[in-house]
């Protein structure tokens, strides 16, 4: 008969059968876990930030093995290194100060690290890291910290980068001597930016300007307002550059600037407005400079034609009388002196000379200046010019009347009729016109002024002021004597095309 097994045996049987079982279960429960870890760390290495976590001595418990592509050291690298002393001697000095006052307030306080800091890599390169951290306990009371960093150096040098440019582009706004602004498409012009120079043109800062939309037309000279708006609700409704001239008035000076604004619109995937974006200049001297050129040439050109109407009545008064006297004083020796033929023969031929100078004479002397356009006005000299040009190559030249006639100031007729002259002879010299019409046209309150003629033409330039570079002298000298009485000339040309030169005049 076997023996019993005793108590004590039967117990450490049963404790090893069930030691046995639950060795076996616990392998299933190890290998459920070891594949949980596995994906844990799959899923750790596969993210960019990099989890961490430390003792109360600032020790690595642990630290993904991803920060090897922020820092340059492997995980078991930053755990060898010890307490954080050895990463906080890799933070940059000027962050130091904030990453110490952040990790005592996590452990002493309990507060939630959450900083942005610079770290040298491995390589000796400087990263942007984004750190947070919460406290955490064990089972026994244990603190902890654990938390997650991330590389931001792309976003920091984005962020540095557009400070610098924001620090660049306010310099520049701050410096030029222009005013930037922006506004809304509305009847009132307002403002949503506008540069600080605004305030030392008219005595409204931009902050008074964004809270009262009447400004913009407040700061204009009264004669203007009425006009600016007009325009700028005009480029809004057909979606166009705002290009204006007006002036603006200190609120508190009193002093006046001339202003040139010239807003570019800004649209929407639809077309629509959604602002203005545009700059304003002051050309208060320029103007200026402007109005003393026009001055110089007005009085220039009045003088000049003093000076033409004095030697053409000279010419016709003196020169022409002495040579008519010499004319007739050789018809004289003709006549009554007993003459060889030969001297006779001499003197007729001479007296056809004379005969030669005396007719230049008085063409000079009308074609510097017309008596006929201070007797009778500019209607008749038009019909003389018209009929003279006849005799230069032109085969037709006809003028035509439209409107009520009437004498305009002498100054104005005179424009009319050089214009006329100049374009007769540009169409004689230059355009081989054969065919030329006159057109003058009276309205309420201006005189227009059309010649055209069917010559070869030739290209116009985009801007008239081009012609004095070209060396078309004559046709520059039309605007500028244009200009001088506010009117508007324009050129239509173009090669075989012919040429039409208009000019309008306030009466």
């Amino acid at each position: 008969m076997q023996s019993k097994q005793t108590e004590e045996e039967q117990t450490v049987e049963r404790f090893i059968g069930i030691s046995k079982g639950t060795r076996s279960r616990n392998d299933i429960s190890r290998s459920k876990i070891s594949a949980r870890e596995d994906k844990f760390h799959l899923l750790v290495s596969d993210i960019p930030d990099v989890l961490w976590k430390i003792d109360s001595n600032n020790y690595i418990i642990y630290i993904s093995d991803n920060v090897e592509a922020i820092t340059g050291y492997t995980a078991e690298e930053e755990c060898a290194m010890g307490p954080y002393l050895n990463w906080i001697d890799r933070v940059h000095p000027d962050d130091v100060k904030e990453y110490v006052a952040a990790n005592n307030a996590l452990f002493e306080k309990d507060k939630t690290f959450n900083i942005e800091y610079r770290l040298r890599r491995k390589d000796g390169e400087w990263v942007w890291i984004h750190d947070r951290a919460v406290v955490t306990y064990d089972e026994g009371g244990k603190k902890y910290a654990s938390g997650v960093l991330s590389d931001i150096t792309e976003r920091k040098q984005a962020e540095l980068h557009i400070k610098e440019l924001k620090e660049k582009y306010e310099a520049l706004i701050k410096n030029i001597p222009d005013v930037i602004y922006s506004s809304l498409p509305d009847e009132k012009n307002t403002s949503i930016f506008i540069s600080d120079r605004y305030q030392d043109w008219t005595g409204y800062s931009p902050q008074y300007c964004y809270k009262n939309p009447d400004t913009w037309l407040q700061s204009l000279h009264p004669e203007d307002r009425e006009c600016a708006a007009k325009a700028y609700i005009e480029a809004c409704k057909k979606k166009r550059e705002f290009i204006c001239e007006y002036r603006v008035v200190h609120k508190n000076a009193g002093q006046m600037r001339w202003i040139r604004d010239h807003g570019v619109p800004i649209k929407d995937e639809e077309g629509n407005i959604i602002r203005y974006d545009g700059i304003l200049t002051d050309i208060t001297e320029y103007n200026q400079l402007k109005e003393d050129l026009e001055f110089y040439i007005r009085e220039t050109t009045i003088a000049q034609e003093q000076e033409r109407k004095r030697i053409s009545r000279e010419l016709h008064d003196e020169t022409a009388q002495l040579i008519a006297n010499l004319y007739n004083r050789i018809n004289v020796i003709l006549m009554n002196e007993r003459l060889t033929k030969s001297t006779v023969e001499r003197l007729e031929q001479l007296r056809s000379e004379v005969d030669v100078i005396l007719e230049g004479v008085r063409r000079f002397s009308h074609n510097l200046r017309p008596g006929l356009l201070d007797q009778f006005g500019l209607i008749p000299s038009l019909a003389l010019l018209s009929e003279e040009v006849i005799d230069q190559g032109i085969s037709d030249c006809s003028l035509n009347i439209t409107g009520h006639e009437q004498r305009l100031l002498p100054e104005k007729e005179i424009i009319l009729f050089r214009i006329t002259q100049e374009a007769l002879r540009n169409a004689v010299k230059h355009s081989k016109a054969t065919k030329v019409v006159i057109d003058i046209a009276f309205y309420n309150g201006s005189v227009r002024l059309k010649v055209t003629d069917n010559g070869q033409g030739f290209e116009v330039p985009g801007i008239l002021s081009s012609f004095a570079r070209d060396g078309k002298l004559g046709l520059m000298g039309m605007q500028e004597r244009v200009h001088l009485f506010n009117g508007k000339l324009s050129i239509r040309s173009g090669k075989g095309q012919g040429t039409v030169i208009i000019a309008d005049l306030p009466l």
